[in-house]
């Protein structure tokens, strides 16, 4: 929506709500609308990255118990070794 297309918008709110609208001025509401419709692509571009990442993390948990279900060892995710865990179990 070009700049024109959304002054006519507000030109036309203006003429149907009168009062509601007097006391901004014209920059206002275009700069308003705009920053609106951009918060708007960010939440949703937010949303599918976090629905991507979630897909990422569970094919990377099945990848990981398949080569585990193969008999490969695998390194623990959260970082821990081996050393590390048995002195926590002995404590």
């Amino acid at each position: 929506m070009s700049d024109i297309d959304v002054q006519q918008f507000i030109d036309t709110c203006r003429s149907l709500f009168g009062p509601a609208l007097e006391g901004s001025t014209p920059q206002e509401p275009v700069n308003y609308i705009r920053d609106q419709l951009e918060l708007d692509r960010i939440r949703e571009d937010l949303v599918r990255l976090q629905r991507e990442v979630g897909v990422l993390e569970a094919n990377c948990e099945h990848a990981r118990q398949a080569l585990m279900d193969a008999g490969i060892s695998l390194p623990d995710p959260s970082g821990a070794t081996d050393d590390k865990k048995k002195s926590e179990s002995s404590s």
